[in-house]
Formats: structure tokens, C-alpha cells, sequence
């Protein structure tokens, strides 16, 4: 391949990012009028690199923009959001089940609405509650269903789940109802990857146990990566592990590495094969069939894909005499998987996946740069067989260790960049961890899958590859007990992308005059700190957390959480997703204090996730022996006061002096004034018999800002308590289109009656709250920082 392909097939990646990345996505009339631009400039431009190189950019922008235009196009009409809907398709991935529900992604054949086919969606990820038979991939149903446009919470950090949607195909979600759910007739061929692998897992249930180690073996076999426990999914996070869970692209190449020596040694035993094809070349075709089987069993995810694809043609190419370099192997695997994927550029899997192979061809050609210097002179005394081992173990160890090493610093600006976490185990958790699971449990796995037909063999094996999972997890618990994560500010990509290229200088070779000059380019990244509000001043965040509350209050130096947002599921909670996210965007290490206004669920439900991550001083709540698994808990009290910062709050606990006051009402309040003057109230869910109570003790003067009590619910309503707080914003914590019907019109009527201005987390997304010097400010995350996925982004014409 020319140095003229390469640069084509960098600038047609480059014009895809340009337009799927961009803040506002065109109009869907450019894509003609961009790809017109590119064949003009491909054919005015032929006889030149830089003109051609230009054409690929206009190329890929207009791909782009068409794959993004296509994502929104298949997404569920608004108009059809919890309409009732029957649902033909077929099940094409492995369901996932815990106690509450089984996760089902599916494939639409038909959809109606009210007997009438809708077009669009194409791919829908169901929940099925209750009671449900027994499902597997590759089966045909047909379900009444109430589905949504796909749409995530929305907040200054934390996971994407509408990009995550949009990059998976995803065009709507939704769960099953109640009603006549039927299984139709359905083949094999339907879904023969994933029929193959439901075959699989079934197998490999009657061997397994049904533990975390039992699950690894399950992810090394079939690409199943959402069935350990929430504990240990923690575990390989934040060692830096968790690459290794499901099949990895080091799996497949391991994979492609046995089957290429398993034939080559079979052919040359085989004089009679090997006369008709020479055995290097029957091994590379079988060792191409292998990965590309091997893949299959992950779903094709994007680094078994770009494995799949560098190894094939490699083993080809060598098996046909013709050599290619393992930099043109990687531009052609980015190429294949854009063209075919071109939303998997959305994915931080495609970054990491490419980039941590990009940095080991970064390592080689320094290696080979150096390699010179390093060899001995060819009259020098070698050493005996002996040392000769020993040396060459001992070098095997340092390069494995610096290689290590190097790729973890190189890929520190990226995992900073999308997950917001440093790990400082993660070398020595890779190092034991990749070749026990790569060597050992790999193979055994593979070996215990091909031999499932003869279960007396396949037993033994895959209980070996089960026990090696159950060590290597035993260590990297061990190792996460003494060093765990660190949630890490985030650092904006700019200087993210000049820490990427000062960690590549610093790797240069030895001798490579300048390389301290990395250090200046990574300073920026390593030095950045979030802004801080001045003393006397707060920020406060009112979180999008759905049908609950969670608010983040921070002062120069201090920072408090008032409540903490609901568990959603035994793996999703607001605590761990959300708020802890958020804690470490402000740059908080230490909690000085988390109130918990009462022990509802949507309030508490996360407490414990929260204790668990971030360092927790105090925990409050006017309902303190309900709140279970976050430690010791004070209980409010009434009119008690303390500054930080310069910035005055006060607690009140309006239920404590009524006889009959219900949980609700036993809400601990708080209020948040800066040295100016500008408050901020939080009130949890005290109705109309503890706001009374409120207004009769004189204890609230005006505020600015006020969250609404109750999430706006219609029993919550107390004109009086609205005269005297007089709020210049009122904000709504409450979900998309809310069940309990929050708020309630009256309420939202009254409030904007008053004049107050009105915001609800359900549209708007995450509120943030800054109160200065400068005045007191509300902004709303989904109109701060848009993106064409996300719902409600705006388009450019």
C-alpha cells in the first residue's frame, strides 16, 4: 500500500469524525451536495496526493452525515411515545435476566400502531417484566409493547446513554405489556450467529456455576459481558480490566495465533494435505476462518472486528508471499469497520481498540530504531546456555513490564477523556491479569467450547478455565482494596489530545534529542483544575435522576449532597452513575456531608453507592432508621446552622413538632444563602402540613431558587408557603413524562402565577445553579452542550 492510501484513508476517517462530532449536525441536504464537492475534487485533483487526500475528507463528511441522518430517521416518532404497539421480530442477542426483568434486543420485522404499520425503527431494546417464559436468541415473537424515542438523562457528566443508543442501533426502547405475546415459527437461519451462540451459553450452563468466575468463562466464550455482578464489574473497572471480561481483540489474535499453529502442525503430520496445499498456507486460511468464527461469537464488537480483520490479511498475505506492514494492516482494518460501521467512531471501544494498537506500533519502531545499539558485537563472548535462559527471561519480564507500562500512560489521556477514571493498579492488574486469562483461560475456553458435543471432556476443562477466572479475580480484588479508582475531573479534549502527543514524545527511543519536551506538552492535562466558586459564592446542581432528587452543593471548599437520587436496578444506580460523576467534575474528593431529606426511595435509594465511592463525613436525615447500608445516620435538626465559605446554611425540620406528620413530612429542608444574598431552598417532599408549619414559625425569608416540594405534586400545593418564599425559579425535579403526572398543571399554574420562572429536569436536564458576585444564574445542560444524538439537539440548516 502507498504512503498515498494511508493519507486517503486518514483524511476519509477525519472527514467522518468532522461530521459525526460535530455540536450541530447539517442539514441532510448537504450530503448530496458534499459528496458532489468530493467526486469533483477526486477528478480535478486525480494526479495530486493533497487534492486527493481532500476528496476522502469531503467523502467521509458526506458518509458521515448520511449515517447520522439515517440514525435519526429510524428513531421512533414522539407522536407514537407510549402509544400501545404490537411488535413482530426476532430476538438477536443473548437476553439478559436478573430478579425484575429480561433485557431483549430486537430486530423489527412489523410494527403497528392502532393496526397501522409504523415505519422507521429497525432495532428496539425491550425490558419484560414479571412473569415471562423462557427466551433465547434467535427466536421469533410477536409482543404488545409500549416503546419511546430513545432518551437518557441528561447532566454535565457521567455515562451517554442516548449516544451509547445511537451507536448500537438502537432506534427506540420500550417494555413488553401485559397481553398476548406469541412465539412464531422461526429457523435457524433466522439468526445463525446468534442462535449458535444461544446454543452455546445453554451448553456451557450445565458446566459452569452460576458466579462471577462462571460468567468470565461465559464472556471469554461468548461475548457476554453484562451478567457479573455489579461488585466485580466495579473490580475490573477500576483495575483497569475490564477490557479482559468479554472477547477482547488480544483474544481473537490469541485465538488466530493456536488455530495457525494447531493445522500448520496437523498439515505437516499429513504428507498427503500438505502435497495438495503447503501447510503454511492451509494454517493461514484456517487461522482466518478461526478469528473471524471467534469474533462472531462476540457480536462483532469493534475490537474482535478489527483484530479479525488485521490478523486475516496479515496470515493471508504471508501465506501468498506478499508482506504488509502492520501500520497499512491497521488503516485498512479502520477503513473496513468505518465503512461498514461508520457510527462506530461514536463507540470509546473504536478509540481504545485502535489507539492501544497505534501506541504498540509506536513502541516497535522505536524498538527497531534502537535495536541496533543493543545487539552485541559479533566477536563478543556469548554466555553459556544457563545464563543465556536466564537473560533472556529476565528481558522478557522488563520488556513485558515496560510495554505495559507504556501503554497504560499512552491511553491515560483517553480513558481520562471518556470514562473520567484513573487507575493506578492497572499495570500490575494487566500484567497478572492478560496472560492468565489470555494463555491460560482463553484456550481452556476455546477447548472447552469445541468439545461441548462430549461432555465428559468438556467438564474438566471449562471447570480448569472457571478457576483461573476465580484466581485472577481474587488478585484484582486484592489489588483494588489497596489502590482503588480515582474519579477524575474532566479535562477538556484539547488538552487531553496535547497530553496524547506529549506521552508519544516521551516514548520516543532512547537518545531522541528533545524528549523532556513531552512533559511539557502532558503539564496543561496534569495540572488542569475546575473552576471554583469564590469565597461567599456556591454552585448547586439539580440533577437529572428521573422520578427522584439528587442536588449537589459546593462552596470553595466544601461541598454537600442533598439526597441521593433512586437505585434503579441491581446494577444502575443514580448514586454510582450520577452523582459520583458529578462530585468529581467539581473536583470533590471529600463529602463534608450528605442530607438525606426522608428514606423514600427516589430520595435515599442510592445513599449507599455514594458512601461507598467518595469519603463521607456526616449523613443526615429527618428520617434516620429508614435509611439502611450508609452507615451511622444523624437525624435533622430543627434550625440548625453553619457557614462555609462565607456561604450560610440552615436545616429545618418542619414534621418533627407535628403529632401525626408522615414521611413525607418528616423531610429535613435546607437552605443555602450566599454572602449576597442570593438563596437557595431544598425541600424535599414536605406537603401541605409541613409547609404550614413552616410559614407559622416565620422561619423562611424569600429565595431565589426553590425546588419544588414534592417533584410538584398536586398534594404539595400551599399558596401561602408560595407568598412568602416568593421564588424567582422554581425547578421541577421530575421524569420524562412522569407516570405520577409531575408536575401537576395547577401547581406549574401557580408557581408561574407568582412570576417565577419555571424549569423541569425532564426537559431540561440538569439544572446548574451559580450564585456570586455576579448575580445568581440557571442554566440548563440539554440547551448547554447539544449533540445531534442526543433528544432535542438542535440542527444546523
Amino acid at each position: 500500500m502507498p504512503a498515498s492510501l494511508l493519507a486517503l484513508i486518514a483524511g476519509f476517517a477525519a472527514g467522518l469524525a468532522a461530521s459525526l462530532l460535530a455540536p450541530v449536525l447539517p442539514g441532510d441536504h448537504w450530503t448530496p451536495v458534499l459528496a458532489g464537492c468530493a467526486l469533483l475534487m477526486g477528478l480535478a485533483g486525480r494526479r495530486r496526493t493533497a487534492g486527493l487526500v481532500l476528496a476522502a475528507a469531503l467523502g467521509g463528511s458526506a458518509y458521515g452525515l448520511h449515517a447520522a441522518h439515517d440514525a435519526l430517521d429510524s428513531r421512533l416518532p414522539e407522536a407514537l411515545h407510549s402509544r400501545d404497539a404490537r411488535l413482530t421480530g426476532v430476538l438477536t442477542d443473548l437476553p439478559q435476566a436478573d430478579r425484575l426483568r429480561t433485557r431483549l434486543q430486537v430486530d423489527i420485522e412489523q410494527l403497528t400502531v392502532a393496526g397501522r404499520p409504523v415505519v422507521g425503527p429497525r432495532r428496539v431494546l425491550l425490558s419484560w417484566y414479571g412473569e415471562r417464559p423462557a427466551l433465547r436468541a434467535g427466536q421469533r415473537w410477536q409482543l404488545p409493547v409500549r416503546l419511546k424515542a430513545p432518551r437518557g438523562f441528561r447532566n454535565p457528566s457521567g455515562f451517554d446513554y442516548e449516544r451509547w443508543l445511537t451507536q448500537a442501533g438502537i432506534d427506540a426502547t420500550g417494555y413488553v405489556r401485559a397481553g398476548p405475546a406469541r412465539q412464531l415459527p422461526a429457523s435457524n437461519w433466522t439468526a445463525p450467529v446468534q442462535s449458535l451462540r444461544q446454543a452455546i451459553a445453554d451448553r456451557l450452563d450445565r458446566h459452569l456455576a452460576q458466579d462471577d468466575a462462571g460468567r468470565m468463562v461465559r464472556g471469554l466464550a461468548i461475548g457476554v459481558t453484562g451478567a457479573v455482578s455489579p461488585a466485580t464489574w466495579r473490580t475490573l473497572r477500576e483495575t483497569g480490566t475490564a477490557h479482559l471480561l468479554a472477547i477482547s481483540g488480544l483474544h481473537v489474535a490469541l485465538s488466530g495465533l493456536l488455530v495457525y499453529a494447531l493445522v500448520g502442525w496437523l498439515w505437516r503430520h499429513l504428507p498427503g494435505l500438505a502435497r495438495r496445499l503447503p501447510a503454511p498456507r492451509a494454517a493461514a486460511v484456517a487461522a482466518a476462518v478461526g478469528v473471524f468464527g471467534y469474533a462472531a461469537l462476540a457480536g462483532f464488537a469493534v475490537p474482535a472486528r478489527r483484530t479479525a480483520l488485521m490478523f486475516s490479511v496479515a496470515a493471508l498475505g504471508a501465506a501468498s508471499g506478499r508482506e504488509t506492514s502492520p501500520a497499512r494492516l491497521l488503516a485498512l482494518a479502520g477503513l473496513v469497520v468505518l465503512l461498514f460501521d461508520p457510527l462506530a467512531l461514536l463507540a470509546s471501544g473504536f478509540w481504545l481498540s485502535f489507539g492501544a494498537v497505534g501506541i504498540l506500533l509506536w513502541l516497535a519502531l522505536g524498538r527497531l530504531h534502537g535495536r541496533a545499539d543493543d545487539e552485541p558485537a559479533s566477536g563478543a563472548r556469548q554466555p553459556d546456555r544457563v545464563r543465556g535462559v536466564w537473560r533472556r527471561a529476565r528481558e522478557g519480564t522488563l520488556g513485558a513490564v515496560r510495554l505495559q507500562l507504556a501503554v497504560a500512560l499512552a491511553l491515560t489521556p483517553l480513558t481520562l477523556g471518556f470514562f473520567g477514571l484513573l487507575s493506578p493498579t492497572s499495570v500490575p492488574a494487566n500484567l497478572i491479569a492478560v496472560p492468565l486469562l489470555g494463555l491460560v483461560a482463553v484456550p481452556l475456553t476455546l477447548l472447552g467450547v469445541l468439545t461441548l458435543p462430549v461432555p465428559a471432556l468438556a467438564g474438566p476443562v471449562l471447570l480448569g478455565a472457571q478457576g483461573v477466572c476465580a484466581g485472577t479475580l481474587a488478585v484484582l480484588e486484592a489489588l483494588r482494596g489497596l489502590a482503588p479508582g480515582l474519579l477524575w475531573p474532566p479535562v477538556p479534549w484539547p488538552l487531553l489530545a496535547a497530553c496524547l502527543l506529549g506521552v508519544l514524545i516521551l516514548l520516543l527511543p532512547r537518545g531522541f534529542p528533545g524528549r523532556w519536551l513531552g512533559v511539557l506538552w502532558c503539564l496543561p492535562a496534569v495540572l488542569y483544575r475546575p473552576s471554583l466558586p469564590p469565597a461567599g459564592a456556591f454552585s448547586a446542581t439539580a440533577l437529572d435522576v428521573g422520578q427522584g432528587l439528587a442536588v449537589v452543593v459546593r462552596t470553595r471548599n466544601h461541598a454537600l449532597v442533598y439526597d441521593s437520587g433512586p437505585r434503579f436496578s441491581e446494577r444502575f444506580s443514580a448514586g454510582e452513575a450520577i452523582v459520583l460523576p458529578e462530585l468529581a467534575r467539581l473536583g470533590v474528593r471529600h463529602l463534608d456531608l450528605l442530607m438525606l431529606s426522608h428514606g423514600d426511595s427516589d430520595h435515599a435509594g442510592a445513599a449507599a453507592d455514594i458512601v461507598d465511592g467518595i469519603r463521607t463525613a456526616r449523613i443526615v436525615s429527618g428520617t434516620p432508621r429508614q435509611i439502611i447500608g450508609a452507615g451511622a445516620v444523624e437525624p435533622c435538626r430543627d434550625g440548625y446552622a453553619w457557614t462555609w465559605d462565607g456561604v450560610r446554611f440552615q436545616q429545618f425540620h418542619p414534621g418533627g413538632g407535628l403529632a401525626a406528620a408522615g414521611d413525607n413530612d418528616r423531610s429535613c429542608v435546607l437552605r443555602v444563602v450566599a454572602a449576597d444574598g442570593h438563596g437557595l431552598l431544598l425541600t424535599g417532599d414536605v406537603e401541605v402540613p409541613a409547609q404550614q408549619r413552616l410559614v407559622e414559625v416565620d422561619a423562611l425569608d424569600p429565595v431565589d431558587v426553590l425546588l419544588a416540594p414534592h417533584h410538584g405534586s398536586r398534594g404539595a400545593l400551599y399558596p401561602p408557603l408560595i407568598a412568602r418564599l416568593a421564588p424567582r425559579e422554581v425547578i421541577f425535579s421530575a421524569a420524562y413524562r412522569s407516570r405520577f403526572g409531575h408536575p401537576h398543571p395547577t401547581v406549574s399554574a401557580a408557581y408561574a402565577a407568582a412570576g417565577a420562572r419555571l424549569w423541569n429536569t425532564a426537559d431540561a436536564g440538569a439544572l446548574l445553579i451559580a450564585a456570586g458576585p455576579q448575580g445568581l444564574e440557571v442554566t440548563a445542560q440539554r440547551a448547554r452542550r447539544g449533540r445531534w444524538w442526543r433528544a432535542g439537539a438542535p440542527q444546523a440548516p
